[in-house]
C-alpha cells in the first residue's frame, strides 16, 4: 500500500499551515505529499522538515531559480525511495519506488497558473511526459486551476469559451484517467456566503492505464476544507485486492442513492482515447471501482447495522 496526499495549502509560514500539514500526514498515514503554493522562501527549504515537526522526511522542490517555492514533495524515506525527474514552476515529476516490494510509479504533482495562456506550457508538458511513461504507471494530481466540464463549478459566471477546452482536451490527448474519488465534490471555495458563493472541483487526480492495471482499487478521497480555500486529497495505490467483496455485483440498494448517477455520469464522461472497445472496457472498470468504493463507504456490513 502507497499513500500519496497532495494539498494546495495557500501558504506554509504560518505555525497553523505547518500543524495542519504535519497532522494530515501522521493521521493519514502518508508516504508522499505534494505540498502547493507554500509561498516559502527558498532559504527555508533546507530547515522545512524541522519546520513540519517531520524530522525523519526527506524533501525537495521546484524553487531552483526562484525566490519562493510554488510545489515541495515530500516522502517517508523509510517507506519509500523518491528521485527527481523534471520540473518547472506548474510541476514536479519524480520516480517512487516502494521499500517494501518492487513496485515503482511516476508521479506529477501540479499547481497550475493563472491565466489560460500561462497553463499552456503545462498542458504541453502532460502531454509529451505521457508518451515517456508509455511503460511506467503514472499519477498526476493537484490543483489544475481548471474545470472539466460546466457542472464542475456552482455559482459565477457559467460562460464556457474556448480556452476551457484546453484541459480536457489535454487530459484526452494524454490518455489520462480520472481516478475513482469519493469525498468533496466541489475542491476549492471562494469564501463568499449567499449569492457570492462560488465552488469548483480545481483538484484533480489522473493515472494512466499502466497504474489502472496495477492497482485497479485505487481511490482519491477529498476531504472537507480546513486551514485553506482547498480540499486535501489523498490516493490509496493497494497492491492486494480487497477480499471482502469477492467477484463484483450489482446491488439494487445502490440505485437508491442521491449519488449514484453522478458517479455514473464521471465514470461515464472520463475522457480517454483508443479503439471503442477499450474505451468501454476502461470506463467499466473505472465504474467498477467508484461504485465498489461507495459500497465500502456507505454499506458494508448493512444487514449488522440493520437487526
Amino acid at each position: 500500500m502507497i499513500s500519496v496526499g497532495g494539498w494546495n495549502t495557500r501558504g506554509l509560514n504560518g505555525f497553523q499551515k505547518k500543524n495542519s500539514v504535519q497532522q494530515w500526514t501522521t493521521k493519514n498515514n502518508l508516504d508522499i505529499i505534494g505540498i502547493l503554493e507554500t509561498k516559502l522562501q527558498a532559504s527555508n527549504l533546507p530547515h522545512i522538515g524541522t519546520l513540519l515537526n517531520m524530522p525523519h522526511w526527506h524533501f525537495l522542490s521546484n524553487s531552483q531559480g526562484s525566490n519562493t517555492c510554488r510545489i515541495i514533495v515530500g516522502w517517508n524515506h523509510f517507506k519509500v525511495h523518491v528521485t527527481m525527474v523534471s520540473y518547472l514552476h506548474q510541476w514536479l515529476t519524480v520516480e517512487v519506488s516502494s521499500v517494501a516490494c518492487a513496485s515503482r510509479l511516476r508521479i506529477t504533482f501540479v499547481y497550475a497558473l493563472n491565466s489560460p495562456t500561462d497553463r499552456r506550457p503545462l498542458w504541453n508538458y502532460l502531454e509529451a511526459e505521457a508518451q515517456a511513461c508509455t511503460t511506467t504507471p503514472w499519477l498526476v494530481m493537484g490543483d489544475f486551476n481548471a474545470i472539466l466540464v460546466p457542472h464542475d463549478r456552482m455559482g459565477g459566471d457559467v460562460a464556457w469559451p474556448e480556452h476551457r477546452n484546453e484541459f480536457p482536451n489535454c487530459i484526452h490527448n494524454a490518455s489520462l484517467i480520472q481516478v475513482p474519488y469519493d469525498g468533496m465534490r466541489f475542491t476549492w471555495h471562494n469564501g463568499h456566503q449567499g449569492d457570492g458563493t462560488i465552488q469548483k472541483k480545481l483538484d484533480w487526480v489522473f493515472m494512466n492505464q499502466l497504474a489502472l492495471q496495477q492497482w485497479p482499487r485505487i481511490k482519491t478521497t477529498f476531504l472537507p476544507r480546513t486551514t485553506s480555500d482547498h480540499s486535501a486529497m489523498i490516493t490509496s495505490l493497494s497492491m492486494a485486492p480487497n477480499r471482502r467483496f469477492g467477484g463484483f455485483k450489482f446491488l439494487k440498494l445502490w440505485l437508491d442513492r442521491p449519488d449514484f448517477l453522478d458517479r455514473v455520469k464521471r465514470a461515464w464522461q472520463t475522457p480517454m482515447r483508443g479503439d471503442p472497445l477499450f474505451q468501454l472496457t476502461t470506463k467499466l472498470r473505472v465504474l467498477k471501482a467508484n461504485l465498489q468504493s461507495m459500497h465500502f463507504a456507505t454499506s458494508l456490513n448493512i444487514s449488522d447495522r440493520v437487526r
